[in-house]
């Protein structure tokens, strides 16, 4: 939840925590893992009766961005 903030900067802040992750790497069990986010970015509308509206579109959008190749920001119809 990003209180106050436009659908575009909240795109922008979705890339950048993208981008963080995938320069990051995990240690475990003796290995290095490389970690990629697939991430998908709502808003409210105006027609929106519950957080379960908002989250529903995101939750599209992240899998819109795990298939159309991973390690992507999407946004829903209308963000």
């Amino acid at each position: 939840m990003l209180p106050g903030c436009t659908p575009a900067r909240a795109l922008t802040i979705a890339e950048s925590l993208r981008v963080s992750i995938a320069e990051s790497s995990i240690e475990a069990q003796g290995r290095q893992w490389q970690v990629t986010a697939s991430i998908g970015v709502s808003h409210f509308h105006q027609g929106d009766k519950t957080i379960d509206d908002i989250l529903s579109r995101a939750d599209m959008a992240s899998y819109q961005a795990k298939q159309s190749g991973r390690n992507k920001v999407e946004g829903d119809a209308d963000g």
